[in-house]
């Protein structure tokens, strides 16, 4: 029910801060605002929101250096950024620190409540806990475990510091070992309702993913690149 999800949202334009707080209180979410990063970091902590909506360019501190601190502190943490910088790049460095999603100003507030819709959705009804796209049974892959129930990975016995977009693809292609998915087929399974979204976004995560997992390119032991296609996750 949304009436249980909290959302922040950080911005220094209080008109925009206004204008969100009202319209995403249509969908009877609880809202907390902040003017800038530490601020808006305080409140984050005290609050523990379901999802961070926060502008890049906040008086003190930028927006990125806010997603990194946040996503290190919880990984799987929902977070959008909302900026005037409609850059390709400026969003490709947005997703690469972990963003879910980047709203370029001004956008229509029918695909703001959408998107905001959407992505709470992947939450449990009655949880902060993201789902899976659907269910895997624990996997144990060499050095590599999956564990679907408690939505953490490990590898070589050490925890693997994964935003939740990070484990579904790697549950999800794990599962499948062989198969090939298509950059378009990564696409619609994390970003379902989302047109905006690139193929730069799936090869960002993986690339991350890669990184993660000590995965060469060159001699990969997980996730095999198919030139002009797509990914796949290596047969044993």
């Amino acid at each position: 029910m949304s009436a249980s999800r909290t959302i922040l949202v950080i911005d220094d334009d209080p008109h925009l801060l206004s204008t969100v707080r009202d319209v995403l209180a249509l969908d009877l979410y609880q809202i907390f605002t902040a003017a800038d990063g530490r601020d808006g970091l305080s409140l984050y902590e005290r609050v523990q929101p379901d999802l961070v909506l926060s502008d890049i360019m906040l008086p003190d501190i930028l927006g990125l250096d806010l997603c990194r601190t946040i996503k290190q502190q919880k990984p799987a943490q929902l977070f959008v950024f909302m900026s005037s910088l409609a850059d390709e790049l400026d969003q490709v460095v947005g997703l690469e620190l972990g963003a879910d999603d980047y709203l370029v100003k001004p956008f229509t507030i029918p695909l703001f409540r959408s998107k905001i819709r959407s992505l709470l959705r992947r939450l449990k009804p009655d949880s902060a806990v993201p789902l899976n796209p659907e269910p895997l049974l624990p996997l144990c892959l060499g050095e590599l475990e999956i564990d679907s129930a408690a939505y953490k990975a490990y590898l070589a016995g050490q925890e693997l510091n994964l935003t939740h977009k990070e484990f579904e693809v790697l549950a999800w292609m794990a599962a499948h070992p062989g198969q090939l998915f298509t950059r378009q087929q990564l696409l619609e399974q994390l970003w379902p309702d989302d047109l905006d979204v690139n193929d730069r976004a799936v090869d960002a995560l993986i690339r991350r993913l890669r990184e993660k997992l000590t995965d060469p390119v060159t001699e990969p032991h997980f996730i095999e690149t198919v030139r002009g296609m797509g990914y796949r996750f290596k047969l044993a």
